[in-house]
């Protein structure tokens, strides 16, 4: 599930599709460039995992107890400015997503790892990974 959040500001200097429920083929930030010559040169994730709320579990078809949790990312694109020009808010069930973040240049021949462990990083720099908390 996922929904994009635009500032006002860009409907009223001219983005007026982004009000529109609309499939834009390019995508919204293409348009916001060649519409407003906006580009976003950055953007920042921060990643939740939470209990599924109704809609999400029946969407899912997870079990209403909860017992399966939700990813959340919210995703705020940044534009040359440094101003926030979107926020996209996602959600995906933790049972059967798993996400790889690769920052900077990484060769497209590298296999997906299925778990740290078959990326090559030692057991005992797994716990480190995963935190205390």
């Amino acid at each position: 599930m996922q929904t994009t959040f635009y500032p006002m500001r860009l409907v009223e200097q001219g983005a007026l599709q982004l009000i529109q429920a609309q499939d834009m083929p390019a995508g919204t930030v293409r348009y916001l460039e060649e519409t407003l010559a906006i580009k976003q040169i950055g953007c920042r994730d921060t990643i939740t995992v939470r209990a599924p709320d109704a809609t999400e579990a029946a969407f899912f078809k997870l079990a209403d107890d909860g017992r399966i949790a939700v990813f959340e990312i919210f995703q705020t694109g940044f534009d040359e400015r440094g101003r926030p020009m979107r926020l996209t808010v996602s959600v995906y069930p933790t049972d059967r997503n798993q996400f790889a973040i690769n920052v900077g240049q990484v060769p497209d021949e590298v296999a997906e790892p299925r778990s740290i462990t078959e990326a090559g990083v030692p057991p005992a720099e797994t716990a480190e990974l995963g935190g205390s908390g």
